[in-house]
C-alpha cells in the first residue's frame, strides 16, 4: 500500500511539474485516474467519488446547487 501511494504522489507531482506548477490540481488527479483506467467516458470521476467516499467528503468534491442559484463548491478559475 505504501508503494502505491508513493507512486501516486510521484505521478501527481510529475503532472504538476509538467504544467509548470508547484501545486497539484484536481485536474492532475483526474488525468491520473483516466490514465490508470479508473475513469473513462462511461465512468466519470463523480461515480468514483460517490462510490468510495463518505458524504462529507463528497460534498467537498461534487458541486451541488443550493437555494439562490448558488453552486458549492465554487468553480476554480
Amino acid at each position: 500500500m505504501d508503494k502505491f501511494f508513493e507512486r501516486l504522489a510521484e505521478d501527481l507531482e510529475t503532472y504538476a511539474t509538467h504544467a509548470k506548477r508547484k501545486t497539484i490540481e484536481v485536474e492532475d488527479a483526474e488525468l491520473l485516474l483516466r490514465r490508470q483506467g479508473y475513469v473513462n467516458d462511461k465512468v466519470p470521476v463523480e461515480v468514483l467519488i460517490e462510490k468510495y467516499l463518505r458524504m462529507d467528503q463528497r460534498r467537498l468534491l461534487i458541486p451541488i446547487a443550493t437555494s439562490g442559484n448558488v453552486v458549492i463548491p465554487k468553480k476554480r478559475s
